[in-house]
């Protein structure tokens, strides 16, 4: 690691959000120049260097103030800058910050703009308001013909549940699932963790099947929270507490995550504590 948080694995370079995309490394970082015999011909095979580049960064989940230091140098400093699901307030700052703007109504379609815009040679930054996980395909695209490519974090709907609920992930653990695959796969889960479900679609909040499964391991009276971060400064996010039981009910709620709270808590091993203290 480099010490403003890049990488130099994968040639990629120290990650400097005030840097221009796709210019070459610090001298510090500039591998030691080898000296070798020069080749009698040319090699013609050799291809080009790849000048493009591409950064997906996320806005965040609050208009504009959840946007990372990080990701306002990339949208200046980008030749292009493509948007994709974000709120009208953060999309006009967006453009304030850099007119080379552009709006995509689909996932797939501003993947494919983007990589023409870097087989081009620009540098181009991808602002969303999605998962990281949507863009696997494209990043893989994009490093598999040598261009430069990479993902930088963004505040997630989780972050803002957390710091909202002033839940400690850490302290009892946090299972994470999309819902429909939580329920498909028939995951099994500690009950002394919290299970924190990503309601996509959001009409599974109220499904009978996910009250059933729930009740299973929890018990039809156990303690779910329902949350919907605010998604503006002046708003306030939705929390709404009810039992898994209770969750049927729940159609004319929008939410975006279900928590459900740890049943019981998980006793130490005596064994493992006592070997930890010698």
């Amino acid at each position: 690691m480099t010490p403003n948080g890049g990488s130099k694995s994968g040639g990629l370079g120290v990650r400097d959000p005030f840097a221009r995309p796709g210019a070459a490394l610090p001298r510090a970082t500039q591998p030691a120049a080898v000296k070798t015999a020069a080749p009698a011909q040319p090699d013609k095979e050799k291809p080009h260097t790849a000048t493009g580049s591409l950064l997906v960064v996320g806005a965040g989940v609050m208009a504009v103030n959840q946007v990372t230091v990080e990701t306002k140098g990339w949208i200046e400093q980008s030749a292009k800058v493509l948007c994709l699901g974000l709120d009208p307030v953060t999309e006009h700052w967006i453009e304030s910050l850099n007119p080379k703007t552009e709006t995509c109504d689909a996932a797939g379609a501003i993947g494919e703009r983007a990589l023409s815009y870097v087989r081009e040679g620009l540098s181009v930054c991808v602002v969303h308001s999605g998962t990281v996980g949507a863009w696997r395909e494209t990043i893989g695209k994009c490093r598999a013909e040598g261009f430069r490519a990479t993902l930088a974090p963004a505040i997630s709907v989780e972050d803002c549940f957390f710091s909202d609920l002033a839940i400690d992930p850490l302290r009892q653990g946090v299972q994470i699932y999309d819902c429909a695959d939580f329920l498909v796969h028939r995951r099994q889960t500690d009950v002394s963790s919290g299970l924190l479900l990503r309601l996509v679609p959001s009409t599974l909040r109220c499904h009978p099947v996910l009250s059933e499964v729930l009740g299973a391991s929890y018990g039809m009276g156990h303690d779910v929270i329902l949350y919907e971060p605010a998604r503006y400064s002046v708003c306030e996010p939705l929390v709404h507490r009810c039992s898994v039981g209770g969750l049927t009910a729940c159609g004319d709620i929008s939410a975006s995550l279900l928590y459900i709270v740890p049943r019981e808590a998980r006793p130490a091993d005596p064994e493992i504590l006592r070997r930890l203290a010698e």
